[in-house]
């Protein structure tokens, strides 16, 4: 992996940097507090850094003049060298924000948003899996270069062991050899080493192969047994082929007769298609009367109704109009508001004396005498003026029973003239004699409509909505 172009963003010094990487040895040189090392611990950073971790390091790397909300970002692009598939790009940009960080990771047109993933990723394409790894391979700070100055030979030492990683970690990768070594070499039934598994697994592959020949010595019988089977399959083949090409036939044959059927019943409904349509044709062009049907329906209805009127004024006029004048009697609510009046004043007098005379022994009864009598009078005089509102509604019928039958006779006459005029206006619409005729009229033509609708409903379930003008050519061809 090689690094082609590193950006940063709010890192330490750097409010924005870029700087392009050339093939091969990259040196970075300048003076002290320039801003070498901030590159240095960028690349640390994004190669081996969780992007979610936090930390006082993680936030002294924003600078002292950027806003509350910036955050360190580091933005890689890379290449990869390989002798199979080439050299493939690749981009990398790691923001830090704590629990917030982001990444994204784009390589052999694969995208990784994952942290986890992508640090898993960046460590199978660097070879680096972690921060300390890094450091102690990849990287010599200034303190270990103290007083190497004037030394070359310790000089060379200490870049080799900080290269190599020797001074970190050398004895823990000792114990791990000779732990490696102790497990491949043991020989125990219970905890075998792996020589002794794979000696097992050579013997167990050396059985196989045994028992591989005494199979291949099987098949080679059983590849003659083959050949023979292979010549009856080529003959049964050979006869299937023949009964598939007869079937194939049969197949033909059926399916044939089936058109033929179709076609058939195709032809069958064209036909009777064709005859209702010119039987509508027919129809359409004979009703019996020029008017449709719902005009001659509401004409008939109106001579119905003239007729009808006819009658009754006739009826009226044949007779006399009898006006008889009968003297009402006296109404029953005038003596009985009278009584009632008279037992009101009678009640309200002696209540009145007994309450100013007040003899002894009699005024409690006095009083009460009277105001019963008063009592009576009101009762009484609530059923007067009920009986006074019944005679009134009585007498505004019999006022308007007497309007009606003083109606002139001219008006009954004007109107029974107005009816027979509009009763040979209407007739003369419809070109008919009499009522009789215009409901024999009504009754032809609604049984023509009728008709037509059957015979509609019957073409629309023959052929849809087929245009009727198209029938004949669907029939010949059908027959065809």
């Amino acid at each position: 992996m090689r690094i082609t172009r590193l950006v940063l963003r709010d890192f330490r010094r750097y409010r924005e940097l870029e700087i392009p990487l050339s093939p091969g040895l990259t040196i970075v040189q300048g003076p002290n507090e320039a801003g070498k090392t901030t590159i240095q611990r960028a690349i640390e950073l994004a190669l081996t850094r969780k992007v979610t971790s936090g930390g006082a390091d993680i936030d002294a790397l924003r600078p002292w003049d950027a806003p509350e909300d910036a955050r360190p970002v580091v933005d890689l692009d890379f290449e990869i060298d390989d002798d199979e598939r080439g050299t493939r790009p690749g981009t990398l940009e790691k923001a830090f924000r704590g629990s917030r960080g982001t990444v994204r990771l784009e390589v052999d047109g694969e995208t990784i948003t994952d942290p986890t993933l992508a640090d898993q990723a960046l460590a199978e394409l660097t070879g680096i899996p972690s921060e300390a790894f890094f450091r102690s391979t990849a990287s010599i700070r200034h303190q270990e270069l103290a007083d190497l100055d004037r030394d070359e030979a310790a000089l060379r030492d200490r870049l080799q062991a900080s290269i190599s990683g020797a001074d970190r970690g050398t004895s823990r990768a000792r114990r791990l050899l000779e732990k490696a070594l102790f497990d491949l070499n043991t020989k125990g039934a219970k905890n075998p080493g792996r020589l002794k598994v794979a000696e097992e697994a050579v013997e167990t592959a050396r059985a196989a192969l045994d028992q591989g020949e005494a199979a291949l010595a099987q098949l080679e019988r059983d590849r003659d047994t083959l050949a023979g089977a292979r010549e009856r399959r080529a003959g049964i083949e050979a006869s299937l082929a023949e009964q598939r090409s007869m079937l194939e036939k049969a197949r033909q044959a059926e399916r044939l007769t089936a058109e033929r059927a179709n076609s058939q019943e195709r032809f069958d409904r064209y036909r009777q298609a064709v005859a209702v349509s010119e039987e509508l044709a027919g129809l359409h062009a004979s009703h019996p009367s020029p008017n449709p049907l719902p005009v001659l329906e509401q004409v008939v209805n109106r001579l119905r109704r003239l007729d009808a009127t006819i009658r009754e004024l006739t009826a009226a006029l044949a007779g006399e109009v009898e006006v008889s004048f009968e003297a009402p009697p006296e109404p029953t609510w005038r003596p009985l508001s009278r009584i009632a009046i008279a037992l009101v004043l009678v009640g309200l007098i002696v209540a009145g004396v007994a309450s100013v005379v007040r003899p002894e022994g009699v005024t409690n009864t006095l009083q009460a005498v009277g105001g019963m009598a008063a009592a009576i009078g009101l009762l009484l005089a609530l059923v007067a003026w009920w009986l006074r509102r019944s005679d009134r509604v009585q007498k505004q019928m019999r006022d308007v029973e007497i309007d009606r039958r003083l109606r002139g006779r001219s008006e009954m006459e004007a109107e029974l003239r107005q009816a027979q005029a509009d009763t040979v206006t209407q007739l003369a619409g419809i070109e008919q004699p009499d009522l009789a005729a215009s409901e024999a009229l009504l009754a032809a033509e609604g049984d023509h409509v009728a008709k037509i609708d059957r015979l509609v409903a019957q073409l629309d379930g023959l052929v849809g909505k087929q245009p009727a003008a198209e029938l004949p050519a669907l029939r010949d061809a059908a027959a065809l």
